[in-house]
C-alpha cells in the first residue's frame, strides 16, 4: 500500500519499560559516560502531530492493526500522522465504520519533513551496554587514547539449540577484546550518509561444541546502543556464529586478529541513498589449531554489527565475521582436510544489500593415506606451484604398551609417482629429511592427476590423492550493468612449502616443524599481544598468502531460471581461457579484482570463472546491479473534503534515477503515472487508464513522461518531475465523499524508466479497500512486518504496462512485485 510500511501492532502501543543494564550501571558509576550523536536534528512533516500521554492511553487494538473505537476510546484525525515521543510508535489511521479504524505505520518519508544526523566518530564504552550473554564477565580498560573492551569466557556455556535429539551447546574459553570500538555516522535527508564501525578485534578462544544442524546459529554475547538526539539510535553487537552441516564435533583453538573499518557512504535525496561508496578497510591475521578426527564442514567465529535505525526505521546497516572454516572428507582410504579463515563483511543500505569482502584463506591442507608400516601425510600436492610436500613416519610397535603404535621420522630416499588422466605416469625421486618431511619441486601438475609415494622397501605404492590448487573459491561482490564492473576476490592460502619451493636448489631445513602451519599450536600465541604484535601478524599474514595473478572470465545468463544458456561476457576483444592477460586481469596482493569493461545488462545473474591448470574456480551466481528507481514521492501532499467533493494536490512529486557506483547519472525519459480508483462511490468525470484497465471510476493525478534532469552536486543522480498538481474528485451523491463505506479507494501508480532496453520501473495496483473486503483482510495482507525498507528505494522491475491483480506485495529482496 503506497506510503504504508506496515499494520500497527499491539506490541507497538505496549508500555515501554527503559532499565539501565546492569554493565552499563557499573561503568557510569566508575566515571565512564554513555556515548552519544550530538547535533542531531529534526523536524517532522506538517500533518504530524505529537500523541499525547492520555491520547496514548485511550488507544485500544481489538487486534493488530484494528482500531477499537468503542466506550471511551481516542479518535485518530484520518489525515494526520501521529508520533510518540517516548517510543517508537508512529501510526496514521483511517476509519472503517463508526467502530472501528485501520492503524497503519507510514513510511519514513511520511514523517519527517527533514533529519540531520551531523558526521561524528562516536566512541562506544562500557557505559553503552544493554545486553550480555550469562557468565560472561566484561570489562574494560583506558590508557592515555586506547580504550580495551574485553569480554572474559571461563568455560561459558551457550545452549545453541534443541532437537529430539536432545540440547546442543557450546563451551568458551578465552576472550574477545575490542580496542577503541568507535561508529563514524551520518544521515540526512539530502546531504548524504554514512556508516563506518571501527575497532581492532582480537580474539584468542578455545570452542567446544557437539551439535546436529544444518543451519546457521547467531548467539548474542554483547550489545551496545548509540542514543541519536532522542528519535534515532546506532545499535552494535557482538555474536557467536556457527554454521555447520549435519552432525559436527569442533574442538578447536584460534586466535586472531582484524583491524576493521567496514562501511560504506553516498547520497541522498529525500532521505533516498543514492549512491554506494564502499569505504572498508581490513586487515586481519589468523592462527588456528585444529584436532582431525571426523568428517565435518563448519564455520565457526565472531560476528560484529552496527545498525542506524531512526524511530525503529532500520536505515543503515554493517557488519563483519571472522573465524575458522574447516572441510574434512575421506574416502575410507584417505582424509582430505582444509581448514582456514574466513573473513566477511556487508551490510544493507535501505532495501540494497551489498558485500564488502568474502574471503577465505586456507591456512593448511592435509590429504592423509594409510600405507602398512608407514604413516603418510601429503600436506599439499601443488599444481599451481608444481610441488609435492609431506612427511612420513615409520610405525612400530610400542614396547612398552602393547597394541600401540609409535612414530619415528623416516629419513631417506623415496619416489613420487604421478598418474595423469591419460594413465600415463611420471616419476619424480625425493628425500626426506631428519624429521620426516619431504618436498619435491618441478612435479608438473594437472587437474585429474594423482599423486603416489612409494617407499623403497615397499613393492606397492600407497593409495593416490589428487593433485589441488591453493584457490578454493571466487567471491563475486557486485556485478554493474552501469558502469560494466565486475568486484570481488579470488581466495588465497598462506602456505609456508610454498615459500620453500620457490627457493630452488635450497635443501630443506632441518627446523620444518616450527615453520608448518599444520603444526596445530605452532603459532597459537597464549594471552595478549600488544598492538605492534598484532600490526605484525598483520603484515606477516599478508606476505604469506599465496594470491592468485591471472586471467579472469565472465559468464551471464537471464535472471529467469527456465533459460539457462550461457552466454560468455567478452571484455573489450574476444576473452578466451588461457590467453594472454589483457582486460580482466587479477594482480593484487590480497587477491582483489575490479574488471572494467564487461557487456552487462539489467536481468542477468553473472559468475566468475578462472582456469589454472586444469582446474576450474568459479564464484556463485550474483544478480547485476546499477541503476535505482526509486517510487514516486510526494511533496506537500494535501486532501481536503467538503460535502460532494475530494481535492488531492501536491505541490511536486518526483522520482530519483541515480547510478550505485561510478560519478555519471542516469539520462532519458521517466514516464510517471498516479492515481484512484473510487468503485463504490457516485464519482463522476472519471478518466479512461489503459495501463490500469481494472481501475473502475478512476481519477488521475498525472500522467506524463518527463526528462531526466541531474542533481546539483551528485554526479551520479537525476530526478523526475511533475510539478505543481491538482485533482478533484466529484460524487453525484454529496454525502459519498465523507462516508468511509462510499470514499473507499485503490490507489493505483507507475513508473517506467528504460535502460539497455530493459524495463526498471514497476507498476502497483491495490484492487480492495475497507469499503470492499473486511479490515482483518487488509490486517493480513498488510502484513505485521516491514516487507520492504520503510524508506523509498529500489521497487520492482516491470512489466510496467502489466499492474496485478491483487494488493502488491514485496519480494524477499525488498522490492515491489505484482502478485496475480
Amino acid at each position: 500500500m503506497p506510503g504504508i510500511e506496515r499494520v500497527v501492532t499491539v506490541q507497538d502501543i505496549s508500555p515501554v519499560l527503559k532499565t539501565i543494564h546492569p554493565v552499563a550501571k557499573a561503568a557510569i558509576a566508575k566515571g565512564e559516560k554513555p556515548a552519544v550523536f550530538s547535533g542531531v536534528t529534526y523536524r517532522y512533516a506538517g500533518n504530524v502531530r505529537v500523541l499525547k500521554e492520555n491520547e496514548k492511553s485511550l488507544l485500544k487494538l481489538g487486534q493488530d492493526g484494528i482500531l477499537d473505537l468503542s466506550g471511551k476510546a481516542f479518535i485518530p484525525h484520518p489525515d494526520s500522522v501521529y508520533v510518540d515521543q517516548t517510543s517508537n510508535l508512529i501510526f496514521k489511521a483511517e476509519p472503517v465504520d463508526e467502530k472501528r479504524m485501520l492503524m497503519f505505520r507510514p513510511t519514513l518519508s511520511s514523517v519527517f519533513e527533514d533529519i540531520e544526523i551531523p558526521a561524528q566518530e562516536v566512541r562506544v564504552n562500557l557505559a553503552n551496554t544493554v545486553s550480555l550473554a550469562g557468565n560472561v564477565v566484561a570489562s574494560s580498560l583506558g590508557l592515555n587514547d586506547t580504550y580495551a573492551l574485553n569480554l572474559q569466557f571461563d568455560s561459558t556455556k551457550f545452549l545453541l539449540d534443541k532437537a529430539k535429539e536432545g540440547e546442543f551447546y557450546a563451551i568458551l574459553v578465552g576472550k574477545i577484546t575490542l580496542t577503541n570500538p568507535r561508529v563514524e555516522g551520518r544521515y540526512s535527508k539530502n546531504g548524504g550518509y554514512r556508516l563506518v564501525f571501527k575497532t581492532t578485534e582480537d580474539v584468542n578462544l578455545k570452542v567446544y561444541t557437539t551439535i546436529k544442524a544444518a543451519k546457521e546459529i547467531k548467539t548474542p554475547l554483547w550489545g551496545a546502543e548509540i542514543d541519536a538526539g532522542g528519535i534515532g539510535k546506532c545499535t552494535l553487537g557482538v555474536f557467536m556464529l556457527i554454521n555447520m552441516e549435519g552432525k559436527v564435533s569442533l574442538n578447536f583453538e584460534i586466535q586472531q586478529g582484524i583491524d576493521m573499518e567496514i562501511g560504506a557512504k553516498g547520497n541522498t535525496v529525500y532521505f533516498i541513498p543514492t549512491s554506494l561508496n564502499n569505504i572498508s578497510n581490513i586487515n586481519h591475521w589468523c592462527n588456528i589449531g585444529y584436532n582431525i578426527e571426523s568428517e565435518i564442514k563448519a564455520f565457526a567465529g565472531i560476528h560484529c554489527t552496527a545498525n542506524l535505525e531512526i524511530k525503529g526505521y532500520d536505515a543503515l546497516n554493517v557488519y563483519a565475521t571472522g573465524g575458522m572454516e574447516g572441510t574434512v572428507s575421506t574416502t575410507g582410504m584417505v582424509l582430505n582436510a582444509d581448514v582456514g579463515f574466513r573473513i566477511k563483511a556487508g551490510g544493507k543500505i535501505v532495501s540494497k544489500s551489498f558485500n564488502i569482502i568474502n574471503n577465505y584463506y586456507s591456512l593448511w591442507k592435509l590429504q592423509k593415506p594409510d600405507l602398512k608400516g608407514y604413516e603418510m601425510k601429503i600436506f599439499e600436492a601443488c599444481a599451481y606451484g608444481d610441488y609435492v610436500a609431506g612427511e612420513v613416519s615409520i610405525l612400530t610397535d610400542s614396547k612398552q604398551i602393547p597394541g600401540k603404535k609409535e612414530k619415528t621420522p623416516y629419513k631417506g630416499p623415496l619416489s613420487l609417482i604421478v598418474r595423469h588422466t591419460d594413465n600415463k605416469t611420471s616419476q619424480y625421486q625425493t628425500s626426506a629429511n631428519n624429521e620426516g618431511f619431504f618436498l619435491a619441486s618441478n612435479i608438473s601438475l594437472r587437474n585429474g592427476d594423482m599423486v603416489m609415494v612409494k617407499m623403497p622397501d615397499v613393492a606397492s605404492p600407497g593409495p593416490a590423492v589428487a593433485a589441488t590448487i591453493p584457490f578454493r573459491e571466487i567471491s563475486l561482490c557486485s556485478a554493474d550493468y552501469f558502469t560494466g564492473t565486475a568486484e570481488g576476490y579470488i581466495a588465497g592460502s598462506r602456505s609456508e612449502w610454498s615459500r620453500l619451493a620457490a627457493q630452488s636448489g635450497t635443501a630443506l631445513p632441518d627446523n620444518v616443524r616450527g615453520l608448518m602451519q599444520g603444526s596445530q599450536q605452532g603459532r597459537i600465541i597464549k594471552g595478549s599481544m600488544d598492538r605492534g604484535e598484532a600490526m605484525k601478524r598483520i603484515n606477516e599474514f599478508k606476505n604469506s598468502i599465496i594470491v592468485y595473478r591471472g586471467q579472469i572470465g565472465f559468464v551471464s545468463r537471464p535472471v529467469s531460471k527456465e533459460n539457462i544458456n550461457l552466454k560468455t561476457i567478452n571484455l573489450t576483444g574476444d576473452l578466451k581461457m588461457g590467453e594472454n592477460p589483457g582486460k580482466g586481469n587479477v594482480n593484487h596482493p590480497l587477491g582483489f579484482f575490479s574488471i572494467n569493461g564487461l557487456n552487462l545488462n539489467p536481468g542477468q545473474e553473472v559468475k566468475a570463472k578462472v582456469e589454472i591448470e586444469g582446474f576450474i574456480v568459479e564464484s556463485d551466481w550474483i544478480e547485476t546491479d546499477g541503476i535505482i528507481v526509486s517510487g514516486i514521492e510526494n511533496v506537500g501532499l494535501r486532501r481536503t473534503v467538503s460535502p460532494g467533493n475530494e481535492t488531492i494536490s501536491a505541490e511536486n512529486c518526483l522520482v530519483v534515477v541515480s547510478a550505485l557506483r561510478g560519478n555519471s547519472y542516469p539520462s532519458g525519459t521517466v514516464k510517471m503515472l498516479k492515481g484512484v480508483a473510487v468503485p463504490h462511490g457516485s464519482v463522476t468525470g472519471t478518466d479512461k487508464v489503459p495501463e490500469f484497465p481494472d481501475a473502475v471510476k478512476a481519477r488521475l493525478f498525472f500522467n506524463l513522461t518527463t526528462d531526466l534532469k541531474p542533481v546539483q552536486g551528485q554526479p551520479n543522480c537525476a530526478i523526475a518531475e511533475t510539478g505543481r498538481w491538482n485533482t478533484v474528485i466529484n460524487y453525484s451523491s454529496p454525502l459519498d465523499a465523507v462516508n468511509p463505506a462510499k470514499n473507499g479507494k485503490h490507489p493505483f501508480e507507475m513508473v517506467s524508466y528504460v535502460f539497455k532496453n530493459n524495463e526498471l520501473g514497476y507498476s502497483m495496483f491495490m484492487n480492495e479497500c475497507a469499503s470492499c473486503n473486511s479490515p482483518e483482510n487488509i490486517v493480513r495482507k498488510t502484513g505485521t512486518s516491514s516487507k520492504s525498507s520503510p524508506l523509498p528505494g529500489v521497487k520492482v522491475q516491470g512489466p510496467v504496462n502489466a499492474p496485478g491483480q491483487a494488493p502488491a506485495m514485496m519480494d524477499k529482496t525488498g522490492k515491489m512485485i505484482n502478485k496475480k
